[in-house]
């Protein structure tokens, strides 16, 4: 009797472990655990990924500025021989003036040199007219205004 009473008990015990195990396997929450870490496995793949295309894209584009710019100087090295062999000495010298000015600089004194402030392009009728960046152009109308009103408000009285 106790040998039946202890296999009883160990296969009770067997079988609340078994089903422990085989709720917590198939249970939606383990599931969706699964689904959840599945997916942010693939995020972080997809941008790892990302961050290596954009490390790539910026490394071929400065290369390729790289080679842009040695193309530059050996289109203006080959121009300036040329102006030299076939122009003389005065193109030559502009040509190399041009290689070895700053451009930042020249553009900036180009710039301030050449900016004027805003005219008065206000049409006018007569030449003695203010125009429309004066500080009385427009009063006379505001002037008209207030005397329609001074005259409707009177007659309304009436």
């Amino acid at each position: 009797m106790e040998l039946v009473i202890t296999v009883a008990i160990a296969a009770a015990i067997i079988g609340l472990v078994a089903g422990y195990i085989i709720t917590q396997r198939t249970s939606p929450s383990r599931q969706s655990q699964q689904q959840l870490e599945q997916h942010l496995n693939e995020m972080q793949q997809q941008q790892e990924s990302y961050q290596s295309e954009v490390s790539e894209h910026f490394v071929e584009t400065a290369e390729l500025l790289n080679q842009l710019t040695t193309s530059y100087r050996d289109v203006h090295t080959h121009l300036a021989k040329g102006a030299q062999l076939l122009a003389g000495d005065n193109a030559s010298q502009s040509l190399k003036a041009l290689g070895d000015d700053n451009d930042a600089a020249t553009i900036e004194n180009v710039a301030t040199d050449t900016i004027t402030p805003p005219l008065d392009y206000a049409p006018k009728v007569a030449p003695n007219e203010p125009g429309m960046l004066n500080e009385e152009f427009g009063l006379e109308k505001q002037e008209r205004q207030q005397e329609i009103e001074g005259v409707l408000a009177s007659e309304d009285r009436m």
